[in-house]
């Protein structure tokens, strides 16, 4: 599916989420760069429950992960390199879209044992120590008809050892239906930008063209005018 497999052939875990969005694929491709905390609520609550841990041991956030990190705009790809993700590949093309690699024990209490930092796409590609977990997750957006398009999200997780197989079972057993609500929450926040996006285009456009035909048919009256003037001034003895 889409690239997932491209960064990650194998895997044991995944999920899928779409919408159907009304704009065409380019606006809601570049929408998904747009991106940013303020569009989704939902996913900066669990991000802020997700972060307790950390607090109660007494260390506070990690660094630029807490969604209060740096104002409410940060946009979705920066947090995600801030939480440790290797973002694999970015772009507004339609069909592609943001993707995005983790790597490690997401079962541990805190994102700072949590999570492998520092590793590029090549070193992400070539990871596979025992005792983890690899995940890649997407979003795009394809073309429908109607100047639509549809916005698809995709997760895949691989562990790297039976041990790691068994600790991340249980966990996703606990977090699968929260996981599925970030999608959710990050599927409409793009939907909602690129409707608005797409209205106001649509909104200009009706304007400039009403614009241009009220100037047609005033040049139209203008023209006429004028050539009755000159056929009355034809016509004074």
């Amino acid at each position: 599916m889409h690239v997932l497999r491209e960064w990650l052939p194998a895997h044991e875990w995944s999920s899928r989420h779409h919408r159907v969005v009304k704009a065409p694929s380019a606006v809601s491709a570049r929408c998904i760069l747009e991106l940013g905390d303020s569009d989704m609520p939902v996913t900066r609550a669990l991000m802020g429950i997700r972060q307790l841990p950390t607090r109660i041991a007494g260390r506070g956030a990690e660094p630029g992960a807490g969604p209060e990190a740096a104002g409410p705009d940060v946009r979705s790809t920066e947090r995600m390199r801030r939480l440790g993700f290797v973002v694999l590949r970015e772009t507004d093309e339609p069909g592609i879209g943001v993707t995005a690699g983790f790597v490690g024990r997401p079962w541990q209490l805190t994102l700072e044992s949590a999570v492998v930092r520092g590793l590029d796409p090549a070193s992400f590609r070539a990871f596979d120590e025992p005792g983890y977990i690899k995940a890649v997750t997407a979003m795009w957006a394809d073309t429908r008809h109607g100047g639509t398009s549809r916005l698809m999200t995709a997760t895949y997780v691989h562990a790297t050892d039976r041990e790691a197989a068994r600790r991340f079972g249980r966990y996703w057993l606990l977090v699968k239906a929260f996981s599925g609500l970030t999608r959710i929450d990050m599927l409409r926040g793009v939907a909602r930008r690129a409707e608005r996006v797409a209205a106001a285009t649509a909104s200009a456009t009706a304007s400039a063209t009403a614009s241009a035909t009220a100037a047609t048919e005033a040049a139209k009256d203008a023209a006429a005018t004028a050539k009755g003037a000159h056929a009355d001034a034809g016509n004074t003895p």
